[in-house]
């Protein structure tokens, strides 16, 4: 594979599957089991947790007790595998509905591209709390308990973050494919009789296949900074639960150990004497989207800039602007 050759994929390639397979591993072994960091003693005398990172290498330890790197490692499988699991659903969605749309129903897709279109203006992140907020927070303080299984929670949240996206990437989806269309051999295929059927096995899948992936590795990105923005408004992935913390205070902990969950529990320490508690799962996070978004610049200089000369925006963080002819055109924002 041609990308494996880029130094720019292989860096972020490697920091993914070495976080993932960590995790996993870690699960196998031990399960999901985190230990509390045993009580430590100084020239003082007894320490008084959380410990910094000077004192528990080497993230230091959060206010549960736990080891912060061990938290980190629990939630990589789940933080990730989030990521891409909506990613896939997201471009397999998009990918059939925009090039069955574009190829079969070249008008009915004319029709609806402007209402597509007004998607670009509507914040996913707020659609998404709107969708899961009562699921996944308020339904647990008004009883005590979730009214749905922890299963069913995570699967009303993996249908809320995919159906979010679709109709943006749809339309990204229908854009490359209308612009194949309009290149000079597919009319002469078209000449020559080709059926839509050949057009799409032998003409536009080995132009769309590079440009699929690179779509699903944007995806990936986009799911990690939405699942960040919920966290911070205390949406966490599976819900959480009321946990006692060391000083004694009940606090909505996150049951899955979801980076962003993380993030969101942990956010009020950012501005205490405690910083790393948070900063720690902010860093992990900040370095899988770097090290995504290094998989799609080395996938893009391995294969020739495919994905470059029409640049697409970051579904939730998107710039769009009217042209002349009253299309939107799409300015890219690097990530990281």
């Amino acid at each position: 594979m041609k990308a494996f050759k880029n130094l720019s994929f292989v860096i972020g390639f490697s920091f993914i599957a070495l976080i993932l397979g960590g995790s996993l591993v870690y699960g196998w072994v031990y399960g999901e089991a985190i230990p509390v960091v045993p009580l430590k003693f100084g020239e003082e005398g007894a320490m008084k947790p959380p410990y910094g990172p000077m004192d528990h290498l080497p993230f230091g330890t959060n206010a549960l007790g736990q080891s912060m790197f061990l938290v980190m490692v629990v939630g990589a499988k789940f933080t990730l595998g989030i990521a891409f699991l909506v990613a896939f659903l997201r471009f397999g969605l998009s990918a059939f509905i925009g090039t069955v749309m574009t190829l079969y129903v070249p008008k009915f897709t004319a029709w609806i591209r402007p209402f597509l279109q007004t998607f670009y203006y509507y914040p996913i992140t707020l659609l998404a709390f709107m969708m899961l907020y009562w699921v996944l927070f308020e339904d647990s303080l008004m009883g005590g308990e979730f009214s749905y299984s922890f299963s069913a929670r995570i699967l009303i949240e993996l249908a809320v973050l995919t159906l979010a996206a679709v109709p943006i990437s749809t339309l990204i989806v229908s854009n490359e494919v209308k612009d194949i269309m309009k290149q000079e051999f597919m009319e002469s295929v078209q000449v020559l009789g080709g059926n839509r059927r050949h057009i799409l096995r032998k003409h536009l899948l080995p132009f769309l296949k590079p440009r699929f992936v690179v779509l699903f590795l944007r995806e990936a990105i986009q799911v990690l900074v939405l699942l960040s923005h919920l966290g911070i408004l205390g949406i966490f992935f599976g819900g959480g639960a009321p946990k006692e913390d060391i000083f004694g205070n009940v606090v909505i902990a996150s049951l899955s150990n979801e980076w962003s969950g993380l993030i969101g529990k942990d956010f009020k320490y950012l501005f205490t004497t405690y910083t790393w508690i948070p900063f720690v799962p902010i860093l992990f996070l900040t370095l899988a989207i770097i090290a995504l978004k290094l998989m799609v610049e080395g996938y893009q200089e391995a294969h020739g800039g495919v994905g470059v000369k029409r640049k697409e925006a970051p579904i939730a963080e998107d710039n769009s602007r009217l042209n002349g002819k009253g299309d939107f055109e799409r300015v890219d924002r690097k990530i990281g």
